[in-house]
């Protein structure tokens, strides 16, 4: 019956690594979907939710990394366009220049919890996923993250710059369309 038992277990571990050298697979997977991988973050709000999203996506193709990168910073920009601030609308534009690739979400109405530069200072330390997290893996990249107060609203601008090797492939594709 132990003997059983243990081969039950060594079966739900084997299932386990399998899901886990999958998720890291796909994790360095370089194929990855840029398109729709955006889209999907940017348009994966609840049907509940009164935010208006427009996107302008002027990058066709990135790296696995700066892919991963924009999707999330988008998540967690819209979560905290919902969770802290009155905004109806978001625009999010991303953009591919020569030198690097660029990721600006702004709403459109202040954010109720982030008035004074106190409460945004604490913010950016509070542990877990936030703000610190969004500039965190921009500089993981090489590149730069600053979000805060803009205009009437609030705003997350991203920059990564690339490697000589993708500013030739970003080339290479603008050339072929």
């Amino acid at each position: 019956q132990a003997a059983q038992g243990f081969a039950q277990i060594h079966d739900t571990v084997g299932e386990a690594m399998t899901l886990v050298r999958g998720a890291v697979h796909d994790l360095k997977d370089e194929g990855t979907d840029f398109v729709a991988q955006i889209e999907a973050s940017a348009h994966g709000l609840d049907d509940s939710s009164t935010v208006n999203v427009t996107l302008s996506n002027g990058i066709d193709a990135a790296p696995a990394a700066v892919s991963r990168c924009f999707a999330t910073t988008i998540r967690e920009a819209l979560n905290n366009t919902i969770r802290h601030s009155m905004a109806r609308n978001v625009d999010i534009t991303l953009r591919d220049f020569p030198a690097l690739w660029q990721l600006r979400i702004q709403s459109s109405a202040r954010f109720r919890q982030f008035h004074d530069a106190a409460r945004t200072a604490t913010m950016r330390d509070a542990s877990g996923i936030g703000l610190a997290d969004i500039e965190e893996r921009a500089r993981a990249l090489g590149g730069t993250a600053v979000c805060g107060p803009y205009h009437e609203g609030w705003r997350v601008f991203v920059s990564i710059p690339k490697t000589n090797d993708d500013a030739a492939a970003s080339a290479t594709t603008k050339e072929n369309v």
